[in-house]
């Protein structure tokens, strides 16, 4: 069976350019190299789901590997992701991060992407994806958009929601989120790399708005 191949794809505008130099700089790091790479700029503020889906379609691979402008991958991001997504022909694979600006969670102040394991909350490193946090998913966006996507289900769901879309609405502009719950209506298969793979830098997303950290803690009692 021969490898699959991966596009890097990143969404940018045109004031980040310092930042896309450090993210471009960790794809050149990696120790799986990229088959290809592409920076999608938006000049005309068409937003980051526009933008995103003129990347991922400029793609002539059989995965897209997301990064935004402002983070960065460690080495071994494409050759640990990569290898999970051959050997459990996974369409959606997600590792995990380290933190750059954000403060460490602690039981005063816990952990907003927790996921529920049993009905419990815990941190979401380690975690194997099923059934529960499938329906977890639905209500809350835990899974970070860094994340490694088969080429063929975004053709078949359509790539992301972006604005006037129902399901965008629905998960707050968020369009990685929307597009994560699209491939849960494909039937897509997730899969969890229990390894901080890349670097998430706190601030401002590529369309100009912030997610990084703007979520309360979830409840029990929402799930």
């Amino acid at each position: 069976m021969t490898d699959p191949t991966v596009a890097v794809c990143i969404a940018t505008i045109p004031p980040r350019h310092e930042m896309l130099q450090r993210a471009l700089a960790s794809v050149e790091a990696q120790t799986r190299p990229a088959d290809q790479v592409i920076v999608q700029v938006d000049r005309d503020g068409e937003g980051a789901a526009a933008t995103r889906n003129k990347a991922w379609r400029r793609a002539e691979t059989d995965y897209v590997a997301i990064l935004d402008d402002d983070d960065e991958f460690l080495p071994d991001h494409l050759f640990l992701t990569m290898r999970t997504a051959k050997s459990k022909n996974a369409d959606l694979v997600y590792s995990w991060f380290e933190h750059v600006g954000w403060p460490e969670w602690t039981p005063q102040r816990p952990d907003p992407l927790a996921v529920p394991v049993d009905g419990q909350l815990q941190h979401p490193l380690g975690v194997k994806f099923g059934p529960e946090q499938a329906e977890h998913l639905r209500s809350y966006a835990f899974i970070p958009v860094t994340t490694v996507m088969r080429r063929a289900m975004l053709e078949t769901v359509g790539g992301y929601p972006g604005p006037g879309d129902p399901l965008w609405e629905r998960c707050r502009g968020l369009e990685d989120w929307a597009v994560e719950i699209k491939f849960l209506d494909a039937h897509a298969k997730f899969v969890h790399v229990p390894a901080r793979t890349w670097r998430l830098h706190h601030g401002v997303g590529t369309a100009g708005g912030s997610w990084k950290g703007t979520y309360e803690h979830p409840t029990v009692g929402n799930i």
